[in-house]
This record gives structure tokens, sequence and C-alpha cells, in this order.
């Protein structure tokens, strides 16, 4: 699998995000990690708001978002008006 994706998380899923972005990098593809780095508190919505530029950008992944709460649940979704 090749392709563009960017991911990013709150500070509560930096381990997660970290092991997901090694695991889609194994598969070929490049990661582009929008943040944080450290499992410190941070504003969440800096970080949501890269990735949504990024994937307005081209760094989407099938033409959707993959979104994976801390539940474990998964959504997809499309986003609109990106500009």
């Amino acid at each position: 699998m090749t392709g563009n994706i960017i991911i990013g998380s709150d500070h509560r899923g930096c381990a997660m995000k970290a092991a997901l972005k090694e695991f889609m990098q194994g598969l070929g593809m490049t990661v582009e990690d929008a943040g944080p780095f450290t499992d410190a508190p941070a504003d969440y919505p800096e970080f949501a708001a890269k990735v949504a530029s990024g994937f307005c950008k081209g760094w989407g992944w099938d033409n959707g978002t993959t979104c994976v709460e801390r539940s474990g649940r998964g959504s997809r979704g499309m986003p609109r008006n990106c500009s």
C-alpha cells in the first residue's frame, strides 16, 4: 500500500499515534504527523486543524478520514468545504 496520510491526536493518544505511524510507514505509506509529540496536556483543536488542512492538501487516505476514539471505535467521514 502506498500513499500519503496525515495523522494527529490529543495528548492521550500520542503513544497510539506513534504506533500507527510506524505501522503505516511499514506498509510503504508516507505519514505526516501533525502532533502532539509528547503526552503533556495539549490543545487538541490545534492538531485537528493541522490534520484537516493536510487532508485538504491531498494528504488523505482513500478520499476519506479515519478517526480512532479513546474507546477504540472508528468512524469514517468525508470532509466538506475544504478551503
